[in-house]
């Protein structure tokens, strides 16, 4: 993991300068690590606290507008 890490920060440093070599390799350590699940996860974990606030506030358009679109924004797909 401790490599990984070097790795991506070496290629990174390059800012603009990335080949298609460093972007595989950047896509091969997120993969490995399951970087996508966990971003999925803390997603999930982040609207569900949203939800949970959201339903404090009095009921109107403005509440059922803002839980449509924090619901939207965890279902969508890339």
């Amino acid at each position: 993991m401790e490599h990984q890490k070097d790795v991506l920060e070496q290629i990174l440093g390059k800012k603009d300068r990335l080949t298609d070599r460093d972007l595989e390799k950047i896509l091969e350590i997120i993969h490995l690590n399951r970087g996508i699940e966990k971003s999925e996860e803390l997603a999930k974990k982040y609207t569900e606290k949203a939800l949970k606030e959201l339903r404090r506030l009095p009921e109107g358009d403005y509440k059922k507008d803002l839980y449509l679109i924090t619901k939207n924004l965890l279902e969508r797909k890339m």
